[in-house]
């Protein structure tokens, strides 16, 4: 997946998916290979963007798993 094309799937604009995703990288909470993106700890990049998995009403760890 491109940036643009991520960016018209989140209504964003390419040059802040471009910034949000250096930024991220820069913190060490992703990786970047071509048109791939890596995390290595899910719930520091959950603690990056507030992310809270209540909304999916799926117990506990079953999100860590479903999500990694």
């Amino acid at each position: 997946m491109t940036q643009e094309q991520l960016a018209d799937a989140t209504g964003l604009t390419p040059v802040h998916v471009n910034r949000v995703l250096k930024a991220l990288e820069a913190d060490g909470l992703i990786t970047r290979q071509r048109r791939q993106i890596h995390y290595s700890d899910w719930r520091a990049l959950q603690d990056a963007g507030d992310f809270t998995r209540n909304y999916l009403h799926i117990p506990g760890e079953d999100a860590v798993r479903l999500a990694g």
